[in-house]
């Protein structure tokens, strides 16, 4: 059922502006007359309350669709940033479990070194006991040793700690000072991490000291 209605009350019932209904008799969406110089426009309020419905609806659809597009964009993005955590402990785990072998191996060689200066320890101060005893001959025996040893390009550890302790380094020093040469790669020292032994060439070792 039609109803004239005056612009302002049908732009009430539309719930759009008073431009909306001018622009909607404009184009022909709406039938208008004129009387006593105002427009009134014919307004059919059940069909417009349907259609208004039917707009309503069909809005919240389009929002339902936008909200579950939103949701499945979040799942996904809690699904990457989950995977992202699981690989992220993973390499932390790796590289924790790396340090702790690098660790290993380190202390591994400083209690190698330490045990090879106790045993030169005890040696020289059985040497040093037994020198006043030794006949020049076996002097000369040892001296001749010590030449192959030179020429062979290779010096025994007990040699090389033998000769720091002369040059006043302690036991702590000397153990610092293998360590620091084999982590940069002195090309003087050879680590065999398999037998655990240090391997020396001959030097004057005049930066050690």
């Amino acid at each position: 059922m039609l109803t004239l209605l005056s612009t302002n009350d049908a732009a009430q019932k539309l719930g759009i502006s008073v431009q909306g209904v001018h622009y909607r008799i404009k184009t022909n969406k709406l039938k208008s007359i004129q009387k006593d110089g105002k427009t009134f426009v014919y307004l059919d309020i059940e069909e417009e309350k349907a259609e208004n419905f039917q707009n309503s609806n069909n809005h919240q659809l389009e929002i339902i669709k936008v909200k579950d597009e939103q949701i499945g964009f979040l799942k996904k993005a809690i699904r990457w940033m989950t995977f992202q955590h699981k690989n992220e402990l993973q390499r932390m785990e790796q590289t924790h479990n790396k340090i702790i072998d690098v660790f290993k191996s380190e202390v591994e060689l400083l209690q190698r070194a330490y045990n090879e200066m106790q045993t030169l320890y005890k040696t020289q101060q059985s040497v040093e006991y037994q020198k006043e005893e030794t006949p020049q001959s076996n002097l000369s025996k040892t001296k001749v040793a010590e030449t192959v040893i030179k020429n062979d390009g290779m010096m025994a550890i007990e040699e090389f700690l033998l000769f720091l302790r002369r040059k006043g380094k302690s036991n702590n020093q000397i153990k610092q000072i293998l360590y620091d040469a084999i982590k940069s790669g002195d090309s003087r020292f050879k680590y065999n991490p398999i037998r655990k032994t240090i391997s020396v060439m001959h030097d004057s070792f005049q930066d050690l000291i």
